[in-house]
């Protein structure tokens, strides 16, 4: 099966939705399929310490808009625009193609992708990783509006003019019904982390970062300092000044350290210089080496900024429970959920300072009990988050929907050459 794979995050750029991209392309591969490649010119959280990805980028097409300058309609504008001008260039990998996979967000990428795969007559799956405008009015970014109304018409024509639509999250899934697509055309592939991470005795590129998670858990009763980690981006949505505001309050021996980059990094590390507390900023690194620093925490960071993302669930979640380290985490809805049933760490909801302070410092009282959190976290996510399961859903909807299309090619041909 040839696989046109369109994807607006990918290596050496960083972050999770690349790391999605990448994991799926290699998982498509190892099926036997021929995978494509086709994204921007990297411009965002550009990393050089990772390796070559297994699939290469087959083509590049013209970088995404990335400015703040000008109004909000400029630079909808100038992603339009940047949107359409991709098109050519993907129509050569798609029309080779037996079907199309485009994710979203940038939600007119994903929207164009469609267009590109429809022109041709090629069946396309949607990989939504957030709901646009959804989450950004939810978050704060946007207030609803004749921009997000906008968005929306968008995502209402990206997700019905699908083949079929794959989402991250449960919530997802009843927002993307209420667009008048069937419930048989969406199918629910979480994020979660590579089996290779969570299984014992892993070699290669995993295996270091076991072993710095064991020697974490044998010394954390020894440490003076809790290890503390925040690793991803710095940005509104993700609301890591709500750590500062709690460690404003605390009196235990802590450390944190910081990996990523974003439009709020500088004015986090200001704040975090102003406060007695030992803040190491490592900047933007590989997705190895992430790991690795997080590896060595006695517990992770994880934060949403607003109670109303209740559909969103980080993905850095999954990672560092993958590593045995129990999650202390301000959101709610979904994600709460999963840190709450799996017994892996402790919730506080956006904007409760004190209680994310008051679960911070339990966890710094007792490393026995952080200790257990991590064991739990991580027999939950083997059991119940190892990401090649959900590619194989993926991979099964491609394989029914290529095998449908030459079907209704063949009949074609064959009624057109009885005519």
């Amino acid at each position: 099966m040839r696989v046109a794979f369109l994807w607006p995050y990918y290596p050496p750029e960083m972050g999770a939705a690349s790391n999605r991209g990448t994991s799926l392309a290699s998982f498509l591969k190892s099926k036997g399929c021929e995978v494509w490649v086709c994204a921007p010119e990297p411009s965002y959280l550009v990393s050089e310490d990772e390796p070559e990805p297994e699939v290469p980028v087959t083509r590049r097409i013209p970088a995404r808009v990335r400015t703040r300058l000008g109004s909000r309609v400029l630079r909808l504008i100038m992603e339009a625009m940047a949107a359409l001008a991709a098109i050519p260039s993907a129509l050569r990998l798609i029309k080779k193609s037996d079907v199309v996979v485009v994710s979203s967000p940038p939600l007119l990428f994903g929207l164009a992708g469609v267009i590109a795969a429809r022109l041709v007559r090629k069946p396309v799956l949607l990989d939504v990783r957030d709901l646009w405008p959804d989450v950004l009015i939810e978050s704060g970014e946007y207030r609803p509006g004749t921009l997000t109304r906008i968005a929306a018409t968008a995502a209402k024509i990206a997700y019905r003019s699908a083949t079929a639509v794959s989402v991250v999250t449960e919530g997802s899934i009843a927002k993307i019904e209420s667009k008048r697509v069937g419930r048989e055309e969406i199918l629910l592939a979480p994020n979660g982390v590579e089996e290779a991470l969570v299984r014992p005795g892993s070699s290669g590129q995993f295996a270091a970062i076991q072993e710095a998670a064991l020697r974490t858990r044998k010394i954390r009763e020894r440490r003076l300092q809790f290890r503390l980690v925040y690793a991803g981006l710095l940005g509104p949505a993700q609301g890591v000044g709500a750590l500062l505001d709690a460690l404003e309050t605390l009196q235990v021996p802590v450390r944190v350290d910081v990996v990523g980059q974003g439009s709020e990094a500088a004015a986090i590390e200001e704040r975090a210089a102003a406060l007695d507390v030992e803040f190491r900023f490592h900047g933007l690194v590989g997705r190895t080496q992430a790991l690795g620093i997080s590896a060595r925490a006695d517990a992770a960071f994880v934060p949403l900024s607003s109670s109303k993302m209740a559909d969103t669930i980080p993905s850095k979640i999954f990672e560092s429970m993958a590593l045995g380290i129990p999650v202390v985490a301000v959101t709610s809805g979904e994600a709460a959920r999963i840190i709450e049933v799996s017994g892996g760490g402790l919730v506080s909801e956006p904007g409760d300072a004190l209680a994310l302070a008051a679960n911070i410092s339990t966890l710094v009282a007792d490393r026995d009990l952080a200790t257990a959190m991590g064991r739990r976290a991580q027999e939950f996510v083997a059991q119940n988050y190892v990401r090649e399961v959900f590619f194989e859903a993926i991979y099964d909807r491609l394989t029914s929907m290529s095998v449908r299309s030459r079907h209704r090619s063949t009949s074609a041909s064959t009624s057109n050459t009885g005519a």
